[in-house]
This record gives structure tokens, C-alpha cells and sequence, in this order.
């Protein structure tokens, strides 16, 4: 079996590196060719033996350490200092999204695929999310007013549209599908308790790391020491039974809030480690997770995914009224491109023995897929919809709250 788990791990090196070549080659995006090698990948066989073969408890390792890297990335771009109007509104359209997902969108979810509650909630949450890491690198430049808008609301939701997901799967396994009030209350306040004991967790060791970095750069040592932390933040709440996810998420909040020499330095460290992260995670999550090749089921998905867009565009309707062009709110209602944080989530949900959860995750994958043509489809339209590039009236802090 070792050498089984040996001779696949070459297989996916080899894999990810032709996948990278062919898709610059045919100018396709990397994660729909890495999704699609993945799929091909888990269907060869060799004598009734699948040639792929990966031990669950390497894919939640390896599913714990992306995460725990983009939530980090994700919330240390939150400056809570840095203010703007841009911001204040990604945050007010991100929480009427959410919440018109979870509302909505669940529904549709439950009766197109006959789906358990809590995984259309669950579902609902991961379409929420947006790729925070396609958004800021198109328009880093602040070239259009809608793209600097993207990549406020990327940097602000993803964070706490990671730790959403796990709320629903933990309430599911301690609560069942029937739902009593005097236990639902008993187990808001254990989230409550965990929360508080995840964030001191995350306080005390980003305190001991600001005061190492404060005066200190190593160009060696610096990135080790701040990868340390983010994992000992991370195993130590978990350990604990606290949410090492919260826990990494407020130590991120704490490094981008505070002094420390040669942050850009550490900044670009992780824009390096990006690519081998969503690498790896795309091409897993193909390995891992089967879909149902079926027309009936394509169309109902396409169904969903149609319904996600509509949720987007009222939201956006809603939340900034006529602040955009209708051209302007459209390109942003296709912009809705998941990324490694939703993929990482997925691939730690591969391996959760739940009824349903698979089948969850097949849709999943496939709105994975459309969100990404979606938003490409929008970036190729880009000029048509937003107009020549050009300066916003304002410089917007893509990466302010």
C-alpha cells in the first residue's frame, strides 16, 4: 500500500506539471484543467485497482495546511484602519448574499437534489464565496471601479465564509436533523465559549510574534518563524476542541493590524507559496471527488448555478442601488469565480463519513467549474461592460475593511 501511495504522489506531481503547460498553452484556466486531470486521474485503473490512490489522512493534512494558509492570507489584507466607502459596502452586500444564499438558494438546493438541511446550508455557503486571489491580482491596479469593489468584497467575506461551513457541519453531527431549542441554545454557548478561548489562543501567540518581528527581519527565519505560528495557532485550537480556523483567522487580523519589520517581504513569501497551494488542491479535489455524468443531473446543477447568479445580481441591486451601471452590477453578479479557500474546504469535506456529503460536494465541484467559466466569460467582456481602463475617482484600498 506504501508503494501504492508512492507511485501516485509522482503521478499527481507529473499530472499538476503538464496540467500548468497545457493550460498556458491553450490559454484555459489552470484549475479547470487541474479539476478535469483530477477526474481523468481517479478513473484509471490498473487490474480493478485504481492507479491514484490517496490515504484520507493525507488528504486532511494536506487539506488543513491550505486552509490554514488562505485563511491566514485572507484576513491579514483585512485593515480595519483603512476604511473606505468601497469596503463598508462589500461588507453590507456580502452579508445580504449570504444571507439570501442560505435562505434561498438552500431551498432550491433541497428540492432539485432532494438534499439534507444542513448540507443545502452548507452548499449555500461555499457559493458564496469568491476568489479573492483571481480578483486582486486582475485588478491590482484599480483599473475599474467594479473590480476594486471584487476584491474588497473577496478580502472581507472569505475569512468568515471559511468557518461557516464548519459551524453547520458541527451543529449537524452534535444536534442531528431535528432541532430543539433548549440544545440549540446549550450549543450556541459552547460556540460562544470556543470562540472566545480560540481568539485568546490566537492573541497570545500573535503578541509573542509581533514582539520576535517587531524590531527583527530575517530573510531566512522571518517567513519559518510566521509559518510556526499560524500552525501552532491552528493545532492548539484544535487541539483544545476550539476552532482553529477563528483562531487563525484573528491572529491574521492581528499581524495586518500591527508593526512588523519586513511585512512586505512575508506578503510575498505567501503570493509564492499561492501557486503550489491551489496547485495541489485543485488537482486533489478532482482526485477525490466524483460527479454524476449524467444530463439530469448537469441540468439541474446549471439550474442551481443560474439561480446563485440571480441571488447575486438582486443582492448587488439591492446593496448598492445606483452607485453602479446595470453593465457594471452584470459583470460583477458573473464575477462570482470560487478559489483555493472553497476547494480547500471541499477537499476537508472528502473526507467526512456523512450521508449525502458526497453527492453534495459532486454539485459543488460542478458550480466550482461554471463559476469559474462565469467569470471568465466576464473578464473577456470586460471592456464591453466597464468601459476603457482607467483610474477610479479615487484610489480604492482593495485591501481595507
Amino acid at each position: 500500500m506504501e508503494y501504492l501511495y508512492i507511485v501516485s504522489a509522482l503521478i499527481l506531481v507529473l499530472a499538476g506539471a503538464v496540467s500548468v503547460i497545457l493550460a498556458r498553452r491553450i490559454k484555459v484556466p489552470r484549475a479547470i484543467v487541474l479539476i478535469l486531470a483530477g477526474i481523468a486521474l481517479s478513473q484509471i485503473k490498473y487490474e480493478g485497482v485504481k492507479v491514484v490512490q490517496l490515504s484520507p489522512l493525507l488528504a486532511a493534512g494536506i487539506s488543513m495546511v491550505a486552509l490554514a494558509l488562505v485563511v491566514f492570507d485572507s484576513s491579514s489584507r483585512l485593515k480595519l484602519k483603512e476604511s473606505d466607502t468601497f469596503s463598508k459596502k462589500a461588507v453590507w452586500f456580502s452579508i445580504l448574499f449570504t444571507f439570501l444564499n442560505l435562505a434561498v438558494l438552500s431551498a432550491i438546493a433541497m428540492k432539485l437534489f432532494n438534499m439534507d438541511f444542513f448540507l443545502a446550508l452548507m452548499l449555500s455557503a461555499l457559493m458564496s464565496q469568491t476568489a479573492g486571489e483571481f480578483t486582486s491580482m486582475l485588478f491590482k491596479r484599480d483599473r475599474y471601479r467594479a473590480g476594486g469593489f471584487l476584491a474588497a468584497e473577496s478580502i472581507v467575506s472569505t475569512p468568515f465564509l471559511v468557518i461557516i461551513p464548519f459551524l453547520f457541519i458541527e451543529t449537524k453531527a452534535t444536534l442531528g436533523t431535528t432541532i430543539i431549542m433548549s440544545q440549540l441554545l446549550s450549543y450556541l454557548s459552547v460556540l460562544a465559549q470556543q470562540a472566545i478561548i480560540g481568539l485568546g489562543t490566537a492573541v497570545l501567540i500573535a503578541l509573542i510574534f509581533v514582539k520576535a518581528m517587531k524590531k527583527r527581519y530575517s530573510e531566512k527565519f522571518s517567513p519559518v518563524v510566521l509559518l510556526a505560528s499560524i500552525f501552532i495557532t491552528y493545532f492548539i485550537a484544535q487541539g483544545i476542541n476550539e476552532s482553529g480556523i477563528l483562531a487563525v483567522t484573528a491572529l491574521g487580523i492581528i499581524f495586518a493590524s500591527t508593526y512588523v519589520k519586513g511585512k512586505a517581504h512575508l506578503e510575498e513569501f505567501f503570493s509564492s507559496l499561492d501557486s503550489v497551494v491551489r496547485l495541489t488542491v485543485f488537482l486533489l479535489l478532482g482526485v477525490l471527488i466524483g460527479i454524476n455524468f449524467s444530463i439530469a443531473f448537469f441540468a439541474k446543477t446549471a439550474l442551481l448555478f443560474a439561480a446563485l447568479l440571480a441571488i447575486r445580481y438582486l443582492a448587488l441591486e439591492v446593496s448598492l442601488k445606483d452607485e453602479f451601471s446595470f453593465k457594471e452590477k452584470a459583470f460583477m453578479a458573473l464575477s462570482t469565480r470560487k478559489g483555493v479557500a472553497t476547494a480547500a474546504l471541499m477537499l476537508a469535506f472528502s473526507i467526512y463519513a456523512i450521508n449525502g456529503m458526497k453527492e453534495m460536494l459532486s454539485v459543488m465541484l460542478v458550480c466550482v467549474l461554471c463559476s469559474i467559466i462565469s467569470s471568465r466569460i466576464a473578464e473577456g467582456n470586460s471592456e464591453r461592460l466597464l468601459g476603457k481602463p482607467q483610474l477610479a475617482k479615487r484610489k480604492i484600498d482593495s485591501a481595507g475593511l
